[in-house]
């Protein structure tokens, strides 16, 4: 019955990762704002939804391991091997400028979690901090690239293509978009149950789970909205949706479950996991900035780094 369950939610989070790549295209379009807000505003919020679920009821239950190693490992995972298959099945060419901006504040959010690391907690007021700094910067987002889009439109013939497309009213396309976040949220329920199911029959630690059955089950929805982008050549959504959900991660997950309760930065966390993901967040940052291109050959890499990371991490916790 688990392994059921297991197929039954990987077939709603195709599902939902379609009509949320479809939907949330569409509005782009019909708000007359570019594809990557949306899908960093819409798309990465919405993805990070079963992360947020599930580190708040973590929290409440008083499982730091699974409420910060959610957080830690899912954002590894979408770097990693949430990227790390996109690249390899599409490569990635849309690197330079576009996400100069929301990769400043990928770094700050960076920062915000190491200062938070080093006081070994997020409670009420680090909370504060971090749900404010998201919403700063949603606001500054939307306004600067609402204003960008907008030029670019007026210089450019196709628009009427673009508009005969997406006929339909946006609260149509709206709908979509959030019935693919209900897809995506119940099929990563049920994988994530099923597979702690599975990992706890091995005898697996807490903070192991989190960081990688939990992290990467949550990180599913990603995956699924990755995949059928970049076959529709959506890399706009690919890599917005891996930097909105990195950043929301942080920021919100964080901030919000802070808000409500207490989270304790497990050691073992601070020790290995946390650098880990600075590490491989600095590299995206530095291909955004200096690369041209995320070929085949960077996707298989990062895939292999992912195997060597979660091997890493059950000796550490073995």
């Amino acid at each position: 019955m688990t392994y059921l369950y297991l197929l039954i939610g990987l077939s709603m989070l195709v599902a939902g990762g379609t009509l949320l790549v479809n939907g949330s295209t569409a509005v782009a379009y019909k708000l007359n704002v570019s594809k990557i807000i949306i899908s960093i505003v819409i798309v990465g919020f919405g993805t990070s939804t079963p992360e947020l679920v599930t580190t708040l009821k973590a929290s409440l239950l008083d499982s730091p391991g699974i409420a910060v190693g959610n957080v830690v490992g899912s954002n590894i995972a979408n770097i990693l091997l949430v990227l790390g298959i996109a690249a390899t099945i599409l490569p990635i060419n849309q690197l330079r400028k576009t996400y100069r901006r929301d990769s400043i504040m990928l770094i700050i959010s960076l920062l915000l979690i190491t200062v938070a690391a080093w006081l070994g907690y997020v409670n009420l007021p680090i909370g504060c901090i971090f749900v404010t700094s998201l919403i700063i910067f949603i606001v500054y987002s939307y306004r600067e690239d609402k204003k960008t889009f907008s030029v670019a439109n007026n210089q450019n013939n196709n628009d009427t293509v673009e508009t005969e497309t997406y006929s339909k009213s946006v609260y149509i396309y709206v709908a979509i978009a959030i019935a693919g976040i209900g897809l995506t949220l119940f099929g990563a329920d049920m994988l994530v149950k099923s597979a702690i199911e599975l990992a706890r029959n091995f005898n697996l630690s807490e903070t192991l789970i989190g960081l990688t059955v939990v992290a990467v089950g949550t990180s599913l929805p990603e995956l699924a909205a990755a995949v059928i982008a970049t076959i529709k050549k959506e890399s706009d959504i690919v890599l917005g949706n891996i930097i909105g959900s990195n950043i929301y991660n942080v920021l919100f997950i964080l901030g919000v479950s802070g808000l409500i309760e207490p989270i304790i930065f497990p050691q073992s966390i601070i020790a290995f996991d946390l650098p880990v993901m600075g590490a491989v967040s600095l590299v995206l940052i530095f291909f955004i900035w200096f690369g041209k291109i995320m070929n085949r050959f960077v996707g298989i890499t990062f895939l292999v780094l992912y195997v060597v990371y979660v091997y890493m991490s059950y000796l550490a916790v073995s």
